[in-house]
């Protein structure tokens, strides 16, 4: 299945993480992907999106979180090898962890999946799940944007060269 963006149009892959998409360690990519964080937290504040983005980034959110969770039991059963059905939830599962690092909780993830699936529904989340779902979603922008910004300079460097 191949996912649109609403407003570029650029085609995704529903396979979220490999290095065709959305979530590499690209720079556009870290880009594309802090913008699908940014319009999750909007939906979460209640901010009116354009039901088309709403419905994709909050596909995108639920499966990296779905995902990440089937990732977390492939780690803690210690699978030393993984079909290539189980590549993306232990991938999704890396990602998320390499971000949250030490802040990486099971309790956390399964929350926040609960208030996506229930926003996804047009439901109203309970604010331990809706605060669950800010926290990782703050904590993974935070992240990404501490990665895109390391290394890039804001301007260029002068160079003087004498003679």
């Amino acid at each position: 299945m191949i996912y649109h963006l609403p407003k570029s149009g650029d085609a995704v892959r529903k396979s979220v993480f490999n290095k065709e998409t959305i979530m590499t360690s690209h720079p556009a990519a870290n880009v594309a992907f802090r913008h699908v964080i940014e319009d999750g937290l909007s939906i979460l504040s209640l901010k009116n999106l354009e039901q088309a983005r709403s419905e994709y980034v909050l596909t995108v959110l639920r499966e990296l979180i779905n995902e990440a969770a089937k990732g977390s039991e492939l780690v803690r059963r210690h699978s030393l090898v993984v079909s290539s059905d189980d590549r993306n939830a232990y991938e999704s599962f890396s990602f998320i962890e390499r971000h949250l690092g030490h802040q990486y909780n099971e309790q956390l993830i399964q929350a926040a999946k609960t208030a996506l699936d229930q926003l996804a529904k047009k439901a109203t989340p309970s604010k331990e799940s809706h605060a669950a779902a800010d926290t990782l979603l703050q904590q993974l922008l935070s992240s990404i944007s501490r990665e895109g910004n390391s290394g890039i300079p804001s301007e260029p460097e002068k160079i003087k060269l004498t003679g």
